[in-house]
């Protein structure tokens, strides 16, 4: 069993006044200015609200409950990247919470990815605290091609050279640049570290 704790002082009214985490038992932050302003306006001023930390602790727990359901069923994920986004109405309450994870999955396809998830999103210890919030939304998708069978993770590169070779063959005057080129275009992937199904870094 383990116990946390957060100490917090607040002066004055709700309306005009305004409060500071003092401290956690951890010691990893504190003391964060609290305002009621900060939790219904737009610009919150460079001061945190209950809703912001809700979100800090439901993307960490979520992401911690997905990656172990992920590694529990064979597949563990080399990266994830979560958020949640918490909607507060004055008089109504937390009424939305919208979760988004992308991740990085070797061997997983997107609806095994997307299962997982919902599974990460419905029993999560916090997900569970606040069971009372009428939405809970998930956005789940993995990244790149990591979730592509072994198959097409090993041969992409002679694929694409090959559609490489059928366009330069459509110039007579362009072909003779075929093999430095490939080869040019095929050591800079590797060396620079991209998927090998998106031209953008993973």
């Amino acid at each position: 069993m383990a116990e946390r704790r957060a100490d917090v002082t607040w002066n004055g009214d709700l309306m005009n006044g305004s409060g500071t985490i003092d401290r956690v038992g951890s010691g990893a932050f504190g003391p964060l200015d609290v305002s009621w302003p900060a939790r219904t306006e737009d610009a919150s001023g460079g001061k945190t609200s209950p809703e912001e930390l809700i979100a800090a602790a439901h993307a960490s727990c979520f992401s911690m409950a997905l990656a172990h359901g992920l590694a529990q069923a064979g597949t563990p994920p080399e990266r994830l990247s979560s958020s949640a986004a918490v909607t507060f109405v004055p008089g109504a309450g937390i009424t939305k919470i919208a979760l988004m994870v992308r991740g990085r999955v070797p061997g997983l396809d997107a609806d095994g990815f997307r299962a997982a998830a919902e599974d990460a999103k419905t029993n999560c210890p916090v997900s569970q605290a606040l069971a009372g919030v009428g939405e809970i939304t998930l956005d789940a998708q993995l990244n790149g091609c990591a979730g592509r069978t072994a198959r097409s993770t090993r041969e992409p590169e002679a694929l694409v050279l090959l559609q490489h070779k059928r366009w330069f063959a459509r110039s007579p005057q362009s072909s003779h640049r075929l093999g430095q080129g490939a080869r040019a275009w095929s050591s800079g992937r590797r060396k620079n570290g991209l998927c090998c199904c998106n031209t953008s870094r993973q």
